[in-house]
This record gives structure tokens, sequence and C-alpha cells, in this order.
């Protein structure tokens, strides 16, 4: 009988400390002293916080317009991308119409172009070491980080160069243009994986260059000053052209020399 006793005397004691434990919390956090005020402040702002993140991060819909894009839009968007005075001339023949209004940015064509420019990276370091299935991850990653990299990094200097010269171009609109400018280095890059010589140095300077030039001149447009907008167009020409001149001769031969090492 005293073992019995004993046995159902316990839980009722360890029930009665954990009931007396959520009593305890539940009324520091709803009592009136200075500490549940603070603990029931600091709770809310903490869920306010944590609502307002789920929804920036769950809710697509300020993203979706600059997704929103034709596909004769995009290429047209590509086309144009490597022949720099495509607007001037668009003036000239419509003298006599009401002037068009301005193409918004978009983000779907230079996504795509950044996947693509790692596929053509992954593919020339393939031909180039024959790599074996086991290191595509790696080849992948590294390639997307590349690309991916350059995009977000170049954009951000061109918009910090542009906020300093007082520039009419949004981020947003220089992630359009940074992006499409990536398209003559895609065909660039493509031919150096099978040809290299005479041909390869030419398709170079066309679409790298003109895409680069292509670039600098959108950027002289939207800044005020000439001066300034000379500045800006050098500085993207530069940095597009040191990018291309970077993968053609540096990346896929030092990347597939340190995967090899590994």
């Amino acid at each position: 009988v005293e073992m019995e006793g004993t046995a159902h005397v316990e839980p009722k004691t360890q029930g009665s400390q954990q009931d007396s434990a959520e009593f305890g919390i539940d009324e520091f956090i709803s009592g009136d002293t200075i500490q549940g005020r603070l603990a029931k402040e600091v709770y809310g702002r903490s869920k306010e916080k944590a609502k307002g993140f789920v929804n920036l991060y769950a809710n697509i819909d300020p993203v979706r317009p600059y997704f929103d894009v034709e596909p004769m839009e995009v290429a047209n968007r590509l086309l144009f991308s490597i022949i720099p005075y495509r607007k001037k001339q668009q003036e000239v023949e419509n003298l006599d119409f009401e002037p068009e209004e301005p193409q918004k940015p978009d983000l779907y064509g230079p996504l795509m172009l950044c996947f693509t420019l790692s596929s053509i990276l992954l593919l020339g370091l393939k031909l180039q070491s024959g790599q074996t299935s086991m290191e595509e991850g790696t080849l992948l990653g590294s390639s997307l980080f590349i690309c991916f990299a350059f995009w977000l990094v170049s954009s951000v200097i061109y918009y910090f160069i542009s906020f300093i010269f007082n520039g009419t171009v949004g981020f947003l609109e220089i992630l359009s243009l940074s992006g499409y400018a990536q398209f003559g280095i895609c065909l660039s890059v493509l031919v150096h994986c099978f040809i290299r010589g005479t041909l390869d140095l030419t398709v170079m300077i066309i679409c790298g260059g003109l895409s680069a030039l292509t670039l600098g001149v959108e950027f002289f447009k939207v800044t005020p000053q000439k001066k300034h907008g000379f500045i800006l167009a050098s500085v993207a020409v530069v940095i597009q052209l040191a990018y291309l001149i970077y993968l053609k001769l540096f990346s896929a031969t030092e990347l597939g020399d340190f995967i090899n090492r590994l």
C-alpha cells in the first residue's frame, strides 16, 4: 500500500511543478510588471519582423512585372544589345510621330543570359579538361558563381557611379542593361570553345566590343553632363572587355587546372 501511494504521489508532484512553471511564464508575460511589459513588447516586435520577412520573400508580386515580357521583345533586346545607336535612329525615323514610351526594364532576359553563359563556360571547361561526371557539380557551381557575381557586382558599380554623377537610371534598369550586355560575351565565348585563331578574335572584337560599346552608349545617354557620361561609359566598356578577356584567357585554364589538382 505504501509503494502504491508513493507511485501516485510522484507524478502529481511533477505535474504540479510543470503547471506552476507554465503559470509563472504566462504570468510573467501577461503581467503588469515592468518585466512583463518589456517581454510583451519584445515579443510583439519580433513577431512583426518575422511576419514582414515571410511576406517579403513569399510575395512575388513586386517582381512579377519584370518577368512579364514577350519573347519577341526579348529577341529584339538581344539583337539591339550589340547595336549602339539604335535609339538615335528610331528618333530620326519618327520625327513626325509622338515619342514612344520608354521600355520597361525586364530581368527575364538577363537571368536567362546568365544561365546560358554559365552553361557555355561549363561546356568549355569540359571540352578543355575532359572532366568526369563526378566533378560536374563543382564545374557548374563555379560557372554560376562567376556569371551571377559579375552581373550583380558590376551593376552595383555602375549604379554607384551613376548615382554620384546624378544619372537618371534606376538600379533595376542597370540590372537589365548590364544583363543584356552579356549577349555578346555569350557569343564570343561560345565561338572560343570550338574555334581558335583569327575567327575567334574577330567574333570577340565584333560581338564583345559592340556589346560593351552599346552598354557605354546607354549609360552616356542617361547621364546629364557629357563629361560624366563619358567617364561612366568608359568604365562600363573597360569592365565588360576585361570580363570577356578573363573568361576567354584565364577562367577556363585556371579553373580547370585547379580542379585537376583537386
